[in-house]
């Protein structure tokens, strides 16, 4: 059986509305389109956000324990009195005192540069009780014939002579600051090391500080640097933090002799200071560093440390250009009311001729340690 069909037009779509139909794809795809890329865009921003960050937190973690101990057991002054006497090769005995930030680097405008001597716990306590005797009659440290070192017998642990944590023993003319520790308490000021005995845990030290202080307040008089049983020892450390001319931050260990350089835009790169093996710790990607001392009126004392970190991402991130408004906040940042340097710019002369995320960050720490400067 043969089935017809009737013969009937079958609709099309017309031009206007094919038209339409494409016109409202182009539409979709281009919203789809500006929403990828708006995501794409806010994913790039949020990690290169997520990276300077890091970073930032990173130099904040370095420069914590060093803060936070500056002037621990250490004299607040007269560094060239405790740090040995003239014409003797000790690399911080010229600086200012526990904490001093120094400007540098001005070619590249790095920011500044912060010096630091702070103290370590060694593991160790001195099991009998000593009292330094004042040796600041003498031209040298070690003493001489007519002055007899103190001993001091350690409770347990090793302190490797060296590198490393351990300690180092001063001779005649070379006080590498390594070779000092210290007792901290009322009054201790560090004494040099002049033998070490492993197997005994017999160590030789020598101070040189006056021998009493008049206190006012409780009305008597203050032995100085007298060690008692089980006192803690600690180590002298001392370190230079700044930014290099590669943009990445550097802690150089100040230890040996000679290593007392002149600041400016010689100091060395973080490839330098590596190879010289004075690098303590490294963090890439920072643009630069400033530190802002904050000083007792009254004696000049340290107090505190501001620490401000330009931080950069690892991408150069679209849209994200100097006359862009986030750009503009970091750029225009100025000292807060109270600071040293209130009303000023703090990254003044940056290069910013880039777009390259980048974002300002602020840690603030009170250094409780530092005492009153020395009569």
């Amino acid at each position: 059986m043969k089935i017809k069909y009737k013969n009937a037009k079958r609709p099309g779509f017309s031009l206007t509305e094919m038209l339409v139909v494409v016109l409202i794809m182009g539409v979709l795809v281009g919203v789809v389109g500006s929403l990828m890329g708006g995501f794409v865009t806010n994913f790039e921003m949020t990690d290169d956000q997520s990276i300077a960050r890091r970073r930032a937190q990173d130099v904040f973690n370095i420069l914590q324990t060093p803060i936070l101990n500056a002037g621990l057991g250490i004299p607040s002054n007269n560094f060239d009195y405790f740090f040995g006497p003239a014409g003797v090769n000790a690399p911080i005995r010229t600086w200012g005192g526990p904490i001093e930030v120094i400007t540098h680097n001005t070619t590249e405008n790095r920011g500044d540069a912060l010096r630091i001597v702070y103290s370590v716990f060694s593991g160790v306590k001195n099991v009998n009780s000593e009292d330094i005797k004042d040796f600041s009659s003498l031209s040298n440290v070690p003493p001489g014939n007519d002055v007899t070192p103190v001993v001091l017998f350690l409770s347990s642990g090793d302190l490797s002579e060296g590198g490393g944590d351990g300690i180092q023993i001063a001779s005649s003319g070379a006080y590498p600051v390594r070779s000092y520790v210290t007792f901290p308490g009322i009054w201790m000021h560090p004494e040099v090391v002049t033998n070490y005995e492993g197997s005994s845990r017999r160590l030789t030290v020598a101070g040189k500080t006056p021998e009493t202080v008049s206190e006012d307040v409780i009305e008597q008089t203050l032995g100085r640097n007298v060690i008692r049983p089980y006192h803690d020892m600690f180590l002298v450390r001392a370190g230079l933090a700044y930014v290099d001319n590669n943009g990445t931050f550097c802690m150089y260990d100040i230890n040996d002799g000679g290593d007392a350089f002149e600041l400016g835009d010689s100091l060395p790169t973080a490839s330098e200071a590596d190879a010289g093996e004075k690098l303590v710790y490294r963090v890439e990607g920072i643009k630069a560093v400033r530190f802002v001392e904050e000083v007792n009126a009254a004696d000049g004392r340290v107090t505190g440390v501001n620490v401000y970190v330009l931080a950069e991402g690892d991408n150069a991130v679209t849209g994200r250009t100097t006359a862009s408004p986030a750009v503009q906040a970091v750029r225009n940042r100025v000292f807060p009311p109270g600071s040293p340097h209130a009303g000023e710019w703090v990254w003044p002369d940056v290069n910013w001729d880039d777009e390259m995320y980048y974002d300002d960050f602020e840690m603030r720490w009170r250094t409780r340690n530092i005492e009153a400067t020395t009569p």
